[in-house]
Order: C-alpha cells, then structure tokens, then sequence
C-alpha cells in the first residue's frame, strides 16, 4: 500500500496537467493549420497549371522546330528549283533563235504551198474537205492536228506523198505544215514565257525586239533595256526612270506621258522632237508631252526644247536657261493645268526673260 501512494499521486499530478492542457483555447492554431492547407492546396495548383503550361510550350517549341525544319528545307528547294530555271534559261535561249527560224522556214513553205494551189485553180479552198477512210468529210486543217477527228481515226499520221502529184496532194501537206507550225509555235511561246518572267524576275530586257508592241503603263524603273529595239513601239504612260538605255532604239515609239529621268546612257535614236540631255548616268529624255513632275533643274541648260504639252507641275527651276524652248499651258485634269505650281528663281524663259523680273514666273512668258 506504501509502495502504491507515490504512483497515485504521480497519476493525480499528470491527471492535473492534462486537464490543465486540455483546457487551454486551441481557435488561432486550428485557423493557422487550415490556412497552410489552403496555401499549399493553392500551391499546387499553381504547380499543376505551371506544369501544363509548360507541357504547352514544350509542344509549341516541338511545332516551331518543325515548322523552320520545314521552312529550311522549302527555301533549300525553291533554291534548287532556281537553278533549274537558270540552267534552262540558258538552253532556251539559243531554241527560241532555232525554233523561230524553223518557224520562218515553214511559214515560208505554207506560203509557198499556196501560191502552188492557187496558181493552179483559182477556185481551190484552203480549208477543202479531207476524206477519211469511211467516207467521213472533215476540214484539211483538222489533219494531223493530234485529235482523231475522222471517227475511225484515219485523219492522224497521214502519209503525204510528193508534192507535186495533185491539188490534194499539196492541200494535206499545207495542213500538216500547218500543224507543226502551230506546235512549235506553242513550244515557242512556252518558252519566251519563262525567258520573260526571268527577265522581270531580274529587271533585265536587254536586247530584245519589242518594235511595235504595245507597252503602254509599263514600269521599266530601274531595268536594264540595253540594246532593246523599241521602235514604233506604244510607250504611252511608261516609266524608265534610272533605266539603262544604251544603243536602245526609240525611233518612231509613242512617247506620250513618258517618264524618262537619270537614265544611264542615252539611247541611241530618239522620235522626232525628243532630246536626250543630261551627264552619263543622269540624263532625262525631254520631247512633247512627256512627264517631268516634280523635277528639279538647277543649272540646267534647257534652251531649244520641244516641251509641248509637257506636264510640268511641282517642278522647280533655279538657274537654269529655257530660251528658246517651245511650251504651252494644257490642262492635264479637270483643275489643273500642265504648268501647276511651278517655282521660278532666276531662270531664263522661253521669250528670253529673267523669271525675277516677270514676278518670278515664266507663265506669262513663253
């Protein structure tokens, strides 16, 4: 009994601090807690959301990488595919020279196969009737043209024999001429349509035979025409601005609206009334109705010139000497007229006066 009096005391000291314990407000603690759960349940959602963003980029930079990957490899090929076309440009050159001489050289005998028929009847008709194998008629022009028109087919690789043996005879040879002619016509035109996408892929025109085509609003800025044949060609409204023009030939082209300003060279025939003035890489072509707005001139020696109609507007003239040329005020619009807001300073007009004495214009000058 001695033995058990401690330890219950020990127990009732313990019961004591228990109760003790136990009777103490815990609200703050249990508040804390279950604020760190909510910042740690944040928390990993954060983490969550950051980890699918970042799988999200991941595939971005995967699609990216694959995307110049391919870039890389279209830029490799559409390099390849420019060779290529240079190579071949280099090939077609010399077959549009064959092929138009080929051209020429049936041209020649079509003509000729046709004086033949009509020197012998007059009332032989190009365009007589081909008798197919079954009796089907068809035109001769459909002979040899690569389609089966005769329903049995008798109508293609046709077998011409000599020329001279009859009217029909020479009829079948002018259609299959006509044929060949037409093919290689076709190949031609191919041909010339790559030469000149390449020419305007690279601004070059050098050398060609553009007499007589119409040319009207093209922009030839900055190209290389050396050489070109443009006479009598339609260059109404055409740009040539810094253009290379030597041995370029404009005689009897349409310059009407032409703007033709630091041009290297000039060419070498002009139509009539046209000059070309100026230093080796800064000429200007000046002629009747041709485009000069907005151009400067200092010092510039501008006597004797044919400027008829020329559109002048926003142009200045500083020291500069225009006796002698021939102008005349044109409207150009229906508010304007072709001498618009000129600047005059210290330039010799037409009728020999100084534009500082006239009020400083030449307008009332000319």
């Amino acid at each position: 009994m001695s033995q058990l009096k401690p330890m219950i005391i020990v127990l009732l000291m313990l019961t004591s601090t228990l109760a003790g314990c136990t009777g103490t407000d815990t609200t703050d603690l249990e508040q804390q807690i279950a604020d760190l759960q909510q910042s740690n349940d944040q928390m990993n959602e954060t983490i969550y959301n950051m980890e699918i963003t970042l799988q999200e980029r991941n595939t971005e930079i995967v699609t990216l990488s694959s995307n110049v990957a391919m870039l890389q490899s279209s830029i490799a090929d559409v390099e390849t595919y420019r060779d290529s076309l240079l190579v071949l440009l280099e090939d077609s050159n010399y077959s549009i020279n064959e092929l138009r001489v080929i051209m020429d050289e049936i041209n020649s005998q079509i003509i000729s196969i046709y004086a033949e028929i009509f020197n012998i009847t007059s009332t032989v008709d190009p365009y007589d009737d081909f008798e197919c194998e079954n009796g089907e008629l068809i035109p001769f022009f459909l002979v040899n043209d690569g389609f089966e028109d005769c329903y049995d087919g008798t109508d293609e690789n046709v077998v011409f024999i000599d020329a001279n043996a009859s009217i029909g005879d020479l009829q079948l040879i002018v259609a299959s001429l006509i044929v060949n002619y037409t093919d290689i016509k076709n190949t031609l035109q191919t041909l010339e349509q790559f030469n000149w996408k390449h020419r305007a892929f690279y601004n070059s025109f050098t050398g060609l035979d553009l007499s007589y085509e119409n040319l009207r609003e093209a922009n030839f800025r900055d190209a290389d025409l050396s050489y070109t044949n443009l006479s009598y060609a339609d260059l109404s409204y055409v740009t040539l601005v810094n253009s290379r023009m030597a041995n370029v030939d404009l005689s009897g082209a349409i310059m009407y609206r032409v703007h033709a300003t630091d041009l290297w060279q000039c060419p070498a025939s002009l139509p009539e009334n046209w000059e070309c003035r100026g230093s080796f890489t800064s000429n200007t072509l000046f002629g009747p109705y041709a485009n000069l707005v907005g151009e400067y001139w200092n010092a510039k020696d501008l006597k004797n010139l044919n400027l008829t109609g020329a559109d002048l507007r926003h142009s200045t003239f500083l020291n500069s000497n225009l006796s002698g040329t021939t102008i005349t005020i044109e409207s150009v619009n229906s508010i304007q007229n072709n001498l618009q807001d000129i600047t005059w300073i210290n330039t010799i007009c037409p009728d020999g006066t100084n534009s500082n004495n006239n009020g400083n214009t030449c307008e009332n000058n000319l």
